[in-house]
């Protein structure tokens, strides 16, 4: 199929009917009051077409196909056009500087940015001090423990099985790469702190709340239940 934009969505008459019609039968069956439809063509209502936006692509992104998968969890090092173990991701990285606030709202949501990431000084990790930063492919595994963890306790198992953890920088660009997992789980990056305004020092976490993708930070120490999943890099 030829590629399409927003553009022919614009002028398709037809598309906009289909859609309204759809619209209507599920307004219908879940019994919503009109108010809260006809508030859609309101400014109130922007935020909402916001997220209703938002929640399309993430959808439409998960069903998109994706590489074959092997299951297990094991140390891996196949070549780059072999297929990963579960839960593994290939992601290119560039170790840019992070773009300001304003962008990173943009690309996230709006007030959905810790200050954390307002341009202040992030130290790595023990773990991560002498990691490679040359810009180009890098395995991701988002590593579900299925209890209850702590960072340290998280580092130190990755250590033993040729993993080391997710910087802020390859947090931000790996959920730039794979925006929808993180609609699904919160992904925890503890491979570098930042200070943050209360004196405590916390690391990166990429989570959403009601279909908004949030860019946060969690304090270095705390202790994540069992759903959180930690994001590593293979060495």
């Amino acid at each position: 199929m030829a590629k399409r934009n927003v553009s022919e969505i614009e002028t398709g008459v037809g598309y906009f009917m289909g859609f309204a019609t759809g619209l209507m039968d599920v307004v219908r069956e879940k019994a919503v009051p009109f108010a809260a439809i006809y508030r859609l063509v309101t400014a109130g209502g922007r935020t909402t077409l916001g997220k209703i936006a938002d929640l399309a692509y993430a959808d439409w992104l998960a069903e998109q196909s994706k590489p074959v998968q092997q299951t297990g969890d094991h140390r891996y090092r196949g070549m780059p056009s072999e297929p990963l173990p579960l839960d593994h991701y290939r992601v290119t990285i560039t170790y840019a500087p992070l773009p300001p606030m304003r962008q990173l709202e943009e690309e996230f949501s709006k007030g959905g940015v810790s200050s954390l990431f307002d341009g202040r000084e992030w130290k790595k990790h023990a773990s991560c001090v002498d990691m490679d930063e040359t810009p180009g492919e890098k395995v991701f595994l988002t590593k579900d423990f299925g209890r209850s963890m702590d960072d340290e306790e998280a580092i130190a198992w990755g250590q033993k099985n040729g993993y080391r953890p997710a910087t802020h920088k390859e947090a931000y660009e790996f959920a730039k790469a794979h925006p929808e997992l993180q609609l699904q789980f919160w992904i925890v990056a503890c491979g570098s702190s930042a200070l943050g305004d209360v004196g405590l020092r916390y690391v990166a976490v990429l989570c959403a709340d009601d279909g908004r993708r949030l860019l946060d930070g969690f304090p270095v120490d705390g202790r994540w239940i069992a759903s959180r999943r930690f994001l590593f890099v293979r060495k």
